[in-house]
């Protein structure tokens, strides 16, 4: 014991030391900016310094996060882990990360591309996903649950880029972006709710299966269309800046699509068991993780038949091109299998 506070006492004594050398070091470094400050020109650079070379590359910095948690479906409560995959998602770009695609230049975040595009891209996949819900055959004991689903489908179909007012309105106040979605996520969580509860029932049938996929199937395909439409008009510039915005919304909408084929798969495996088309589906969900594991450090959209760069833009659109492959694979197979049985 008197071993230890005696290496207490000198570790002690070692960091005071260094303390109070710092806290010399700091006042020498006022003193200095004082003595060197003698008009407002002289604060006005200091401070136009501090945000240009501080405030939105370190805040910047700080904020950015692309990260991609994976949705674990469960099915404790007896409702539909699609719906919670959606919930999961507006909670992690709404609630775990600060949603920057609305944010005015007061804001580090104004400087970055990538992380709005990416929660654009998530968001995309979930209204769409969300609007393909209200679609479904619904047996429930009032119209109360249907227009909760309807609601939270209008909540999440909200612009991504509204802040405290709409440019569109002539600057007039509106809801957020941010605000829009929580009440969407919310009011899923109610519909939910009444399937726990049995006051609402979904069929996880054929018909209800093929209405979600082919909603995805139709979203990836107008992905693969706008990203190859910008490789076409943009591969031979000798400078692309809006390649990484179109990657990006690209990475956020599969990855967005990898979580939501999680939650179906667990709601209709035994429609993936019934029509034979489980081995398909685990492909299709694991070439969507691949997917939303290809985060290069630049994007590059170069020409096609470049030997010395590569066109990450043209790779992302593979991989979406092999998604929608298998997808048309389950989809014909059920449709075939259905017809069969009648």
């Amino acid at each position: 014991m008197k071993k230890f506070a005696q290496k207490y006492k000198l570790l002690k004594k070692i960091a005071n030391n260094y303390l109070s050398t710092a806290q010399k070091i700091v006042k020498k470094i006022i003193i200095a900016v004082r003595s060197r400050i003698t008009s407002w020109w002289h604060i006005a650079l200091i401070t136009a310094f501090a945000i240009v070379f501080l405030y939105y590359p370190i805040g910047g910095w700080l904020i950015n996060d692309t990260t991609t948690p994976s949705f674990q479906p469960k099915n404790s409560d007896h409702n539909l882990s699609g719906i919670n995959s959606l919930i999961y998602l507006v909670n992690q770009e709404t609630r775990h990360k600060i949603w920057t695609p609305n944010l005015p230049i007061l804001f580090p975040s104004y400087i970055l591309d990538n992380m709005p595009n990416f929660q654009l891209g998530v968001m995309s996949a979930v209204s769409n996903t969300a609007s393909a819900f209200t679609h479904l055959n619904i047996t429930t004991a009032n119209a109360t649950a249907a227009e909760t689903l309807s609601e939270a489908s209008e909540f999440l179909q909200y612009p991504g880029t509204i802040w405290l007012v709409a440019p569109q309105n002539h600057l007039s106040p509106a809801p957020s972006s941010g605000t829009q979605y929580k009440k969407g996520a919310r009011a899923l969580k109610v519909f939910n709710k009444s399937i726990s509860d049995g006051k609402t029932i979904v069929p996880c049938d054929s018909t209800n299966f093929l209405i979600l996929i082919k909603s995805i199937r139709r979203d990836l395909n107008k992905l693969i269309n706008r990203t190859a439409d910008h490789i076409r008009e943009y591969q031979s510039a000798l400078f692309d800046f809006q390649s990484d915005d179109v990657y990006y919304y690209a990475f956020g909408k599969i990855y967005a699509y990898a979580q939501i084929t999680k939650g179906l798969g667990y709601d209709f495996k035994e429609s993936l068991v019934k029509y034979d088309i489980y081995p398909t589906w685990t492909s299709l969900l694991k070439t969507l993780d691949e997917t939303s594991m290809l985060e290069p450090s630049v994007v590059r959209n170069a020409p096609l038949q470049s030997s010395f760069a590569p066109n990450h833009l043209a790779i992302i659109n593979y991989q979406t091109s092999l998604a929608v492959n298998y997808l048309n694979m389950i989809i014909n197979k059920v449709l075939q299998q259905s017809t069969n049985q009648l």
